[in-house]
């Protein structure tokens, strides 16, 4: 097997799936043989020198001062395709005189190999994301999904089937390195379990949320690794498209495309006992080949009351039962019914007795007249916990905006956990004119402006809103 160092210590390496050949067996009566070979097919040998590619060993990944050494070990296999004639070769090829970059793999191959034909050698080639899902966060589960193929051309076949070819072989790596640290802030996270999800936005569609992997861990993972530390191989994004294109039933394509925008965010869920963790994280799928990534992941416990939310819960769900999930699906999941999204954390309130922070309901309630708006938010199901619901104050939307950042922050966002986003150009606020107590102060969240109305107005939306 490959051997691989992070930080000197795990190479980064090429991989592929070694085939499996089968032996006669038969006795003197009834005997069951295996049948010659197709007309055609030939048992060949083939001795080839391998070196890493450009996107593997010959560029180093610096790391905090180290760096990201790939190597090849004697005894490591490789298995082999013929491209041409579409049609997988029995047999492997095993390493010899490893050194570091370079070895040379011999072996014995059966199938039906001509000149000119082209050859794929695999090292470590997943059977598809279940392989990578079953990685167990420890450096050696990762090392063994390593993957990197490399392609030759035949350029001979003599008499006695053996062959020569136009090049060395050079292998790209097909897998990204991930070296995560789990913290809650204070303490390493050893989670038992590990969920990696996409929301995306693929078209006509719309948001979707997807799950691309489960890892399952192990108190010897900690052992070997440390306290929150776990190292996963990543496919390249071709490979989880096509797996996702599959359960959605979908062009890979289109998956794709929407697996790199940077709208597109990761939810990496960790469950220690009784205890869930979660992150979000934007960007797209940002893992390339060839590439190592470590990071720590600050992740926030679910499910926590209203009481107990800080900063890093903003943009959190709140459920009708007063506790706060990361999305809806997630408190779908526990059997929770998720009313509003957290758009600030503060004292800042205006609400008497309530100075944790607020939170606006996940959709519109309609477009109509002011007291109408007014009369729907106030009859909303009620929170544990927190206040009745409410048009926001003008006060308040400032608030909920700085919060947010700016209004087309505020504004949108709310499809990422589950909600609808603010479509409407003004919303209406509980804040009447100065002048005239027949009007109020709306915001138009389009222009970032605000406006004053007549309360029988008909052309402005209502969001409800509660303090806790």
């Amino acid at each position: 097997m490959m051997k691989k160092y992070f930080c000197n210590i795990f190479a980064l390496a090429a991989l592929l799936m070694a085939g499996a050949a089968f032996t006669a067996c038969s006795s003197d009566d009834n005997s069951i043989e295996q049948p010659a070979s197709p007309v055609g097919e030939k048992t060949y040998t083939l001795t080839i020198n391998a070196s890493k590619g450009a996107n593997a060993s010959t560029r180093a990944l610096a790391l905090d001062g180290t760096k990201l050494v790939a190597s090849w070990a004697n005894g490591d296999q490789l298995s082999v395709y013929n491209v041409t004639k579409d049609a997988p070769l029995v047999g492997s090829l095993i390493a010899s005189n490893a050194n570091g970059l370079t070895a040379t793999f011999s072996g014995s191959l059966t199938g039906a190999i001509d000149v000119d034909d082209e050859l794929t050698l695999s090292y470590h080639q997943p059977t598809g994301m279940s392989d990578y899902a079953a990685q167990t966060g420890t450096l050696a589960s990762a090392a063994e999904r390593d993957y990197a193929i490399a392609t030759i051309t035949v350029a001979s076949v003599d008499g006695n089937g053996n062959i020569t070819t136009t090049d060395d072989a050079s292998f790209q790596t097909h897998t990204s390195m991930l070296k995560l640290t789990l913290t809650d802030g204070t303490n390493k996270i050893n989670p038992s379990k590990l969920t990696m999800s996409a929301t995306m936005e693929i078209g006509i569609m719309g948001i979707q949320t997807v799950q691309i992997a489960t890892f399952n861990m192990s108190a010897e993972t900690y052992v070997a690794n440390g306290d929150g530390i776990l190292y996963f191989a990543l496919p390249d994004v071709e490979a989880v498209a096509e797996f996702l294109g599959g359960k959605m039933e979908l062009h890979a394509g289109y998956i794709k495309d929407a697996l790199i925008a940077e709208n597109t965010t990761f939810a990496y869920t960790a469950t220690t006992g009784s205890n869930t963790y979660t992150t979000i994280k934007d960007k797209g799928y940002i893992f390339e080949v060839g590439k190592y990534y470590a990071g720590t992941l600050k992740m926030n416990k679910y499910p926590i009351a209203l009481s107990e939310v800080t900063d890093d819960y903003l943009g959190s769900v709140i459920t009708t039962d007063g506790l706060v999930y990361p999305t809806v699906a997630y408190a779908t999941a526990a059997s929770k019914t998720a009313e509003a999204k957290i758009a600030y954390v503060g004292s800042d309130t205006d609400v008497s007795g309530k100075t944790r922070g607020l939170a606006l309901a996940l959709e519109n309630e309609h477009m109509d007249n002011f007291e109408s708006a007014k009369g729907i938010c106030s009859s909303k199901t009620t929170v544990t916990n927190a206040s009745s619901w409410m048009l926001p104050s003008k006060f308040q939307w400032m608030t909920m905006i700085s919060a947010a950042g700016d209004y087309e922050s505020l504004r949108d966002g709310f499809d990422d956990v589950g909600g609808t986003n603010m479509d409407q150009n003004q919303y209406w606020s509980a804040t009447p004119a100065e002048d005239d107590p027949n009007k109020v102060w709306c915001c138009h969240f389009a222009y970032g402006t605000w406006n004053i109305f007549l309360k029988d107005y008909s052309d402005i939306c209502g969001r409800a809103c509660i303090a806790f």
